[in-house]
C-alpha cells in the first residue's frame, strides 16, 4: 500500500508568498494615502472647531475683539482653552502628528495688529494635491515650516 504525502511542495508555498507580496504592494501606497487624507481632515476640523471658539471669545469681550497672539500662544494642544473662567474649549485640538513633529504640525494664528478684529488660522497639510490646501496662507505673518507647502486656513471675518 502507497503512503500519501502530506504537505505543500516549495513551489506552491513561493506562489503563496508572490501573491501576497503582490496585493501588498498594490494596497499598502493607497492605505498610507488615505492615511494622510484623514489627517488632513482631522487638521481642517480643529481648525473648524477653534474658528468657533475665536467667535465665543469674540462675543464676551468688550469691545469685541479677538484673542490677541501673545495669548493664542499660551494655549497648550489638548489642554483645556480657559480665559477668564470661561471655557471657550474644553480640549484645544492636537494634530494628529504634532508628537512626532510639533515644530510643523500645529494650529498657526496671527491677529491683524491694525484691526483686532481680523485674524488667520492656518495649519499645515500632508497631502500636497488637497483642494482645499494653498501655497501661500496669507500675506500676514504666519510662520513656521510646511514640508508640503500646502496650507488650510481660515480669515476672519
Amino acid at each position: 500500500m502507497k503512503q500519501l504525502k502530506r504537505g505543500f511542495t516549495l513551489i506552491e508555498i513561493l506562489i503563496v508568498i508572490a501573491i501576497i507580496a503582490l496585493i501588498m504592494g498594490v494596497f499598502l501606497p493607497n492605505f498610507n494615502e488615505m492615511r494622510r487624507k484623514s489627517r488632513d481632515q482631522a487638521r481642517k476640523a480643529g481648525v473648524k472647531a477653534v474658528v468657533e471658539a475665536l467667535e465665543l471669545y469674540k462675543l464676551n469681550q468688550n469691545p469685541p475683539t479677538y484673542l490677541s497672539d501673545g495669548n493664542f500662544a499660551t494655549i497648550t494642544p489638548g489642554a483645556a482653552w480657559i480665559e477668564n473662567g470661561v471655557t471657550y474649549m474644553s480640549s484645544f485640538p492636537v494634530d494628529p502628528l504634532y508628537a512626532a513633529n510639533p515644530s510643523e504640525y500645529y494650529i498657526r494664528y496671527d491677529r491683524d495688529d491694525s484691526n483686532a478684529l481680523m485674524y488667520i488660522l492656518a495649519v499645515c497639510l500632508e497631502d500636497p494635491s488637497d483642494p482645499e490646501g494653498a501655497k501661500n496662507p496669507a500675506p500676514q505673518q504666519i510662520t513656521g515650516s510646511c514640508t508640503s507647502s500646502k496650507w488650510y486656513y481660515k480669515y476672519a471675518p
